[in-house]
Order: structure tokens, then C-alpha cells, then sequence
């Protein structure tokens, strides 16, 4: 449900809230790089499904874990969003603590 003020008051988890916020503003935008990379909500949607058919190709299911290292920049979100429609368990690692 979108509030008047447009909040999401009833996405029950990161998946749920991309799904809403795709249906209600789907041209507004959600993210810009350093590069000026931009994606909408809905490009974010439609990119992170592309990413989740890929890794269920792979075999990547609800019940897996997922340990990923990525730079903090937009394919990170998409990757992010894409295990969360999965329904994976994601352990993001930081990547500025790798050596140690």
C-alpha cells in the first residue's frame, strides 16, 4: 500500500518493496553512479529479474546462502535485489575490509 506521502507501509521484505514502488512511480528514479549510470524503479525491477532467472539457472535457490563481493556501485543493487526475489540468503562481504 502507497501512503499519501508515497511511502510503502505493507512490503514485507526488499523484494516486496521494489515490486510496489515499480507499480506506483515506475519512471521516478531511483539511482545514479559516479558514471551517471541511472536506473528508474523500474529498470531496477525489470534488470534484477533478468539477474534472478539467471541465477536460478544456476542453481541458486531459496535455500541457498550467497557470499558475494562486489564494489558499492548499481550492478551491487541489482544483485542484491535480484537475491532477495529469489528469496536467498545473502552474505554481502565489505569489500574495503577484504585483506583482513
Amino acid at each position: 500500500m502507497v501512503t499519501r506521502k508515497g511511502w510503502i507501509s505493507d512490503a514485507g521484505s526488499m523484494w516486496h518493496l521494489i515490486e510496489s514502488r515499480a507499480k506506483a512511480t515506475p519512471d521516478a528514479r531511483f539511482v545514479v553512479d559516479a558514471s551517471t549510470r541511472m536506473l528508474t524503479f523500474k529498470q531496477l525491477h525489470d534488470e534484477s529479474l533478468r539477474v534472478a532467472a539467471g541465477l536460478v539457472g544456476i542453481g541458486i535457490t531459496t535455500k541457498s546462502i550467497v557470499s558475494w563481493q562486489l564494489p558499492t556501485r548499481i550492478d551491487t543493487v541489482i544483485l542484491s535485489a535480484a537475491l532477495s526475489r529469489i528469496g536467498a540468503v545473502q552474505n554481502p562481504i565489505i569489500h574495503l575490509y577484504r585483506e583482513r
